[in-house]
């Protein structure tokens, strides 16, 4: 894996540590295919590809925007079960805050990518050449990618991601706390 690929998945590697420490499951244990692991890696690297189209200009742009929308399309049965895997999982995970929950997190990736294209000098080159080598998988191959490319890191993220859950419960108390006293 290349170094601007590795950077930006150590950042995704953290999102996920934050999803499966927050479940008290461990990302290592559920590579098959078809489980929350790999579903979350789908989701990375949907939320990377989006936010490179959004972000990148000049020569990168249209050739991201149109990579983009040529992913979703060829992949959207794929993306619809990696959706409905998470949503699922977060619904068993947190109850009645599976919502609030599920779309912090989907906030997360976003942010985090967009973090990156902020970092990475060459990100719309990277994500690119990411989005085109996604083009040239099948939809069977998807996931094995994904996870290839965003849990390589995880290991050296397993100390990070037990801190997160308490942080992330505190940001979600304060954010209730505003809501209702704006109200």
């Amino acid at each position: 894996m290349n170094g601007r690929i590795k950077n930006s998945a150590m950042g995704f590697a953290l999102a996920a540590a934050f999803l499966w420490a927050a479940s008290q499951e461990t990302f290592a244990d559920d590579t098959t295919r078809g489980g929350v692991a790999g579903a979350t890696s789908v989701r990375m690297l949907q939320s990377e590809l989006m936010v490179a189209a959004l972000a990148c200009q000049g020569e990168f742009r249209s050739r991201l925007i149109e990579n983009y929308n040529a992913f979703v399309h060829q992949f959207s049965p794929a993306l619809i079960r990696s959706a409905d895997i998470l949503r699922s999982h977060f619904r068993e995970t947190y109850g009645a805050k599976h919502r609030a929950r599920f779309d912090s997190f989907l906030t997360h990736l976003a942010n985090q990518a967009s973090l990156n294209s902020i970092r990475e000098v060459k990100y719309c080159e990277a994500r690119a050449q990411m989005a085109e080598t996604a083009l040239g998988l099948n939809t069977s191959d998807l996931e094995n990618f994904t996870i290839a490319t965003y849990t390589a890191n995880l290991a050296e993220l397993a100390e990070l991601a037990e801190a997160v859950p308490a942080a992330y419960d505190q940001r979600l108390a304060a954010h209730a706390k505003a809501r209702k006293a704006s109200r």
